[in-house]
């Protein structure tokens, strides 16, 4: 949950400074993701049996 509050925060700090103050989905594409926590999650998803 964290990390989605993350990248909410910053897609509306962007939509902010471009004065469009709407979060879109070029906002949330344009953020830098960790990428150490997204091959984490990654990783855990394919361990979980049933997946």
């Amino acid at each position: 949950m964290a990390s989605l509050s993350l990248l909410v925060r910053e897609a509306a700090i962007r939509s902010i400074l471009d004065g469009s103050l709407a979060i879109t989905k070029k906002h949330l594409s344009q953020v830098l993701l960790d990428v150490q926590a997204t091959n984490a999650a990654r990783a855990t998803l394919r361990q979980r049996p049933g997946s």
